[in-house]
């Protein structure tokens, strides 16, 4: 059959039998609506002309596309994926498994397995790490704005919202596949294989709303700082495990950080505290960590900062405000970062003409 796509007109196969049209949709449909099956599967589900053309452009592959007008795959880049195959199914039978009240009328069914392998565009040194960002609509915003800000890499932990989820993806319209994802990843992972000895962390913390260069009484902080110390003693030799993967590549484990029991320490012990417009950092690469609205940051994320001389990062509120959605405080925060790496390359620039 002749179509035109993207303005040229292609010679391709659609199946348009019905009954194996939609028998393929119903038995495909089963690995990639739920978290567990995407998880297993590494295949996601995408509604609409925009994803699913956005997810083409970036190289992701189509397995499939089910249609119900022809019409629809006029704005599909199909020259450059012709392994996909094309079913053409009834609208009633797409409404049926669609999420959204009125289906657009097409859906692909995409292979992420390997998406960190497609080709980004340029960054700047900033990696943001999602912890407890639970609302679909919150991480959509920090996805688009990760895109959108030029972020090096953005990675979810295990208590994060599934980004695949059809709520996400329709909040960061099409931003999945032009920033680098990094998903499910364990805390006791992330520090020595995301986060090196030249970064700066950074905690977003919602809790704070003034500058203090201390957060607990001096008693405290040295009964905390003995028990860290004997902490650090104890844990540093058995704490930190080699992995070698089945490509050969070796990855760090530190234990250290499942440890909920001793995270508590980490938790209460003060950090410096800056509003983000107060920021004056002469750091190499910068990774921010974003808690979510109801569970905030994690223990885990407080050792983070405590390991790499972090310090927590504030957005001053006024008229009784006490919060932002976490999407919100994130595009704040990484557009403050952006200009401040902006400012250095360029002063560093003018520094080398003189």
């Amino acid at each position: 059959m002749t179509i035109l796509a993207c303005g040229e007109k292609l010679e391709v196969d659609i199946v348009t039998e019905k009954l194996i049209a939609e028998r393929t949709l119903s038995s495909i449909i089963q690995n990639v609506k739920s978290t567990k099956a995407r998880q297993a599967s590494g295949k996601i589900l995408l509604e609409g002309e925009r994803l699913i053309s956005d997810a083409m452009h970036a190289g992701v592959h189509a397995e499939a596309i089910f249609f119900s007008n022809l019409k629809l795959l006029t704005t599909l880049p199909l020259k450059s994926h012709t392994s996909t195959k094309l079913y053409q199914v009834n609208q009633d039978k797409i409404q049926l498994w669609s999420d959204l009240i009125t289906s657009p009328g097409i859906m692909g069914v995409f292979d992420v397995s390997n998406l960190q392998d497609s080709n980004f565009y340029e960054h700047i040194p900033l990696t943001i790490i999602c912890d407890n960002v639970r609302d679909p609509g919150n991480m959509g915003s920090i996805i688009r704005c990760a895109a959108a800000v030029g972020c090096k890499n953005l990675i979810t932990t295990r208590d994060c919202v599934d980004v695949w989820d059809s709520k996400v993806l329709r909040a960061a319209s099409g931003a999945h596949f032009r920033t680098k994802l990094t998903l499910n990843v364990d805390w006791d992972l992330i520090a020595g294989n995301f986060v090196t000895q030249d970064d700066t962390v950074l905690l977003a913390d919602p809790c704070v709303q003034e500058t203090s260069t201390t957060s607990h009484p001096v008693g405290e902080k040295n009964t905390l700082g003995s028990q860290l110390s004997w902490l650090e003693r104890e844990n540093s030799s058995k704490a930190k495990t080699v992995e070698i993967l089945a490509n050969g590549n070796a990855q760090l484990r530190d234990s250290s950080y499942l440890d909920e029991k001793n995270l508590r320490i980490y938790r209460n012990l003060p950090l410096p505290n800056f509003a983000y417009d107060k920021l004056n950092l002469d750091a190499a690469s910068i990774t921010l960590v974003i808690g979510g609205e109801t569970h905030g940051l994690s223990s885990a994320a407080h050792k983070l900062a405590h390991d790499y001389g972090g310090l927590k990062v504030f957005i001053p509120l006024t008229n009784e405000v006490n919060s932002l959605n976490a999407g919100v405080a994130m595009g704040i925060l990484v557009y403050e970062l952006r200009r401040l790496f902006l400012q250095k390359k360029k002063h560093t620039s003018e520094t080398q003409k003189k």
